[in-house]
């Protein structure tokens, strides 16, 4: 484990990288969620538990930690990502990311790591976990011009292993009368900002939205176990 200064980065021995983008006053337990996960299946981790979104009341209070971590302007006519009015603390995130992607993807049996971001869900249910996966952006340049068109969609995980991942988790939480399901609450975003998800595109990426109540301390023992289980016997 090594702090930084968005907060931790932990590297193990594992093609998993287990991501938390939000700060946990944002995101309530989503740092303790995320780093029991990775301690659970030996994964790399990148917890930020330092800065939230501007969003969030806290930004009164706390102006210099104010950021979103997901959303980064992408510049059209130069193909790159924008940080000039991001701060440091955001790209050193995305750089840590990026070189355990690297060291993870020696571990794995097909050349991709498994990139797991953890988030809350905006919405009173209490019996949800919802994956979402992405379609995002490959580009090329227009022989006439120098602009950049958009070309292909391409999925950040197949939909197969997204439903696999969804029934495996409903045979797990069923029990409980929880549920999991794909993109149930919210429609997938198009958009080039979310680095999250563009920065290390060709690898096996995914989102789980965790509802309020199944990240209370007393629920986290469970829920990780669980997810642990699913991610190991899908991945």
């Amino acid at each position: 484990m090594k702090e930084t200064n968005y907060w931790i980065k932990i590297k193990w021995i594992s093609k998993y990288i287990i991501v938390a983008t939000h700060w946990a006053w944002d995101d309530i337990n989503t740092d303790l969620l995320t780093e029991i996960v990775a301690r659970k299946l030996w994964a790399f981790a990148i917890i930020n538990n330092k800065f939230f979104k501007p969003t969030s009341p806290l930004r009164n209070v706390y102006p210099d930690y104010a950021e979103d971590f997901n959303r980064l302007p992408f510049l059209i006519w130069s193909n790159e990502y924008d940080w000039t009015r991001k701060k440091k603390e955001m790209n050193e995130f995305y750089c840590d990311l990026e070189e355990c992607v690297i060291e993870a993807k020696q571990y794995s049996n097909c050349s991709k790591a498994i990139i797991i971001h953890i988030h809350w869900m905006r919405n009173d249910w209490n019996n949800w976990i919802d994956i979402w996966i992405w379609m995002n952006f490959k580009w090329r340049k227009v022989k006439s011009s120098s602009r950049l068109n958009l070309i292909l969609w391409k999925e950040t995980l197949s939909v197969k292993l997204a439903n696999d991942m969804k029934d495996s988790l409903n045979r797990h939480l069923n029990s409980f009368w929880l549920f999991a399901n794909i993109w149930e609450n919210f429609n997938a975003q198009y958009k080039c900002f979310w680095i999250q998800y563009s920065k290390v595109i060709e690898n096996d990426i995914f989102q789980l939205e965790i509802c309020r109540e199944l990240r209370e301390e007393h629920n986290l023992d469970t829920v990780t176990g669980i997810l642990g289980k699913v991610i190991l016997e899908i991945f």
